[in-house]
């Protein structure tokens, strides 16, 4: 039985009071701490424990080079999540070295969500995708906002200087592919 088909089956009813949900005529109960997840879910394997290493291998190197898309996120101060996708053409994410990489922002919709996050909270999150690939690279790290210092006589021909956006790795690993092999996101 794959997923699908129990989401399908699902009936949930809020229960306002209690604030838990019926779902298939069974009541739930909420988890509200890490402690209670784990004797729910158990421990990781040891091979997931030992995963994120601290710098880019040859590999994680490779992958970032022929990605096209990754997912950023970011988190404000107060605590409000923001996730957006950037692309390019592949090798628009450079590798300076083993513990560091850059990216020119794209001007998008001009909001700013990931931008103005990274100015007062420097932690990001990256998910790197390649088409037709099995597995996506995850780094977690810190970045920094920097821009181009330009002319003065090239200053009137430029509405928006270049953002470069530098992250500094503190994890970086490859995730399993059964979500990607589950959601089929490479059969068009």
């Amino acid at each position: 039985m794959q997923i699908s088909d129990i989401i399908e089956d699902v009936n949930v009813i809020r229960l306002s009071k209690r604030q838990k949900y019926m779902i298939n005529d069974k009541s739930t109960e909420l988890i509200h701490s890490n402690i209670a997840l784990r004797q729910l879910i158990g421990k990781p394997s040891k091979r997931a424990l030992k995963r994120p290493q601290l710098a880019l291998s040859p590999e994680h190197k490779k992958f970032i080079s022929k990605s096209s898309f990754f997912i950023v996120s970011s988190c404000s101060d107060e605590g409000e999540c923001e996730i957006s996708p950037r692309g390019d053409e592949p090798g628009f994410v450079k590798v300076i070295d083993d513990k560091t990489f850059i990216f020119i922002e794209q001007p998008g919709n001009r909001r700013l969500d990931t931008l103005s996050n990274l100015v007062s909270n420097k932690n990001i999150g990256l998910l790197f995708l390649v088409p037709r690939e099995q597995y996506c690279l995850r780094i977690k790290g810190k970045a920094e906002l920097s821009y181009q210092v330009l002319s003065d006589n090239k200053k009137s021909n430029t509405k928006i200087p270049k953002i470069f956006v530098t992250t500094k790795i503190e994890q970086v690993f490859f995730q399993c592919a059964r979500a990607i092999k589950a959601s089929k996101i490479w059969s068009f």
